[in-house]
């Protein structure tokens, strides 16, 4: 699987690997899970932080040793077109 050094100015992958850590916190007053998962890219371990609220969760709680799938969506640019470039 290829996360990094997208070609075009979005791409979607699908990620799977076990959580290495799982804390609680709040962001603006909802409380989220905050996941390390460990995917591999090539021979290349990478670590990915994920958040992922309570709610969307329901009664599942992230566990360390969990093996959690998802999708990844990266947006951006090399370079950036000069209709997005701040004007002074």
């Amino acid at each position: 699987m290829k996360i990094l050094n997208p070609t075009h100015y979005c791409s979607w992958h699908m990620f799977q690997g076990p959580v290495m850590e799982c804390s609680d916190l709040l962001i603006h007053g909802h409380p989220f899970y905050r996941l390390k998962i460990q995917i591999t890219d090539g021979d290349e371990d990478l670590d990915l932080f994920a958040y992922a609220s309570h709610k969307e969760c329901g009664d599942y709680v992230p566990q360390v040793g969990d093996d959690i799938c998802g999708e990844l969506w990266l947006i951006g640019y090399k370079e950036i077109p000069d209709y997005l470039r701040l004007k002074p």
